[in-house]
């Protein structure tokens, strides 16, 4: 299958893999830069195969990663359990004030028993035990 420069930006743009990984924004670099033809588009495509293979199976629906002042307005969380995947400087965390109910839901392989280990870890780091 030849796959054209076109293929290749609109794949790259529907799955807004530019968005999460620096080297997908190289290859827009270098179509702007005019330094991207058909004849290595398709070279292109197969590396970012499995990008777009895991965002097929685990789509993102958020137009963009959300801010840290988006997510934790007020304080950041006490509870530290992991950090977001768009940004690793931006934490994923809880606030134990009272009680608090954790829901962890994914497919097979998306990381729910470590996120269940995780929180406990942090809660009994964070309660001193």
């Amino acid at each position: 299958m030849a796959v054209s420069v076109r293929q290749l930006l609109a794949a790259i743009r529907h799955h807004r893999l530019d968005d999460h990984h620096e080297w997908v924004r190289t290859i827009r670099l270098l179509y702007e830069l005019g330094e991207l033809g058909d004849d290595t588009a398709e070279m292109h495509y197969y590396c970012i195969l499995p990008l777009i293979e895991e965002a097929e199976r685990r789509p993102n629906r958020l137009e963009r990663p959300p801010t840290a002042e988006e997510i934790y307005a007020e304080r950041w969380p006490p509870i530290v359990i992991g950090s977001l995947a768009e940004n690793s400087e931006i934490p994923i965390g809880l606030f134990p004030e009272g009680a608090f109910h954790c829901l962890f839901a994914g497919t097979t392989g998306a990381g729910k028993t470590v996120a269940m280990r995780r929180t406990v870890m942090a809660t009994e780091e964070a309660s001193g035990s």
